[in-house]
């Protein structure tokens, strides 16, 4: 068996025994995600010919994962263009402090090397608009933007976007259920599918209260890498380390972006 056509990947969290398939490739890497953090994880390999037959599994590998240690973007790695004063507001975790992107502009956010966002489990990211003042329950005020990923700043992807129209590219987020409903809906009446400066509420409103959980989540809009629709490719490597936030052209006034947080 010179010749394999794949290698199938196991993994164990015992030395020596009780591994379990997670995956195959035919190159010379293999990415293991939705791992828990600071878990020593062991590994074999072993390659697959045309037949198919297995080799004899290789010697045992082994690694263990770490914590998030950066999950909020700071400082920004590209301001829009003409970049206004509070272009870096939009880095660092939600603190009600924004920055202002307009229609003809573009923000992109830079994780850091070895520290992008990946398709783990659950939610991936949280997107954070500034929160709208108004009592209880806190509402944000949707814009018409476009939230999209990219491992190097050339191939984009679309993870989520809010507009009249385009109730699909709202499908990886929580936000779903607020983006067909119809105007004057038992839903609060704050909102009447996708429009631009949608009230969400953030507490208890009618039957999806409560969606975002806890502090701080309940300030932001979290989303789901694997629901995007259409889908994107899951990263490899260090992840999707920068995101991209445009407001659309059709917009009338600048998309209000507090941050956006990192949980896989």
């Amino acid at each position: 068996m010179d010749d394999f056509a794949r290698y199938r990947v196991y993994r164990s969290l015992t030395s020596g025994s009780g591994y379990v398939e997670v995956g195959t490739t035919t190159g010379t890497s293999f990415v293991d995600s939705g791992l828990s953090a600071g878990i020593t994880y062991y590994y074999i390999v072993r390659g697959e010919d045309a037949l198919p037959q297995l080799s004899i599994p290789s010697p045992e590998a082994n690694g263990t994962t770490g914590t998030v240690s950066n999950p909020n973007p700071t400082p920004p790695a590209g301001c829009p263009s003409p970049a206004p004063p509070d272009c870096g507001d939009a880095g660092g975790p939600p603190d009600g402090i924004f920055s202002n992107v307009s229609p003809t502009q573009t923000l992109v956010l830079d994780l850091g090397p070895n520290n992008g966002i990946l398709n783990g489990p659950g939610w991936d990211l949280v997107y954070y608009e500034r929160e709208t003042p108004g009592g209880p329950p806190p509402l944000v005020q949707m814009d018409y933007v476009t939230v999209e990923l990219s491992t190097d700043t050339t191939n984009w992807y679309v993870v989520f976007a809010w507009s009249l129209g385009n109730e699909s590219l709202a499908s990886s987020a929580e936000v779903l259920p607020f983006a067909s409903v119809p105007a004057d809906s038992s839903y609060c009446d704050l909102v009447d599918g996708a429009s631009y400066s949608d009230l969400i509420p953030m507490g208890s409103c009618g039957l999806w209260g409560g969606l975002y959980g806890t502090p701080p989540y309940n300030t932001g809009i979290r989303i789901d890498i694997s629901l995007a629709n259409p889908p994107i490719p899951s990263p490899t490597g260090e992840g999707y380390r920068y995101i991209r936030i445009r407001q659309r052209p059709d917009a009338p006034q600048p998309a209000e972006i507090d941050g956006i947080e990192r949980l896989n």
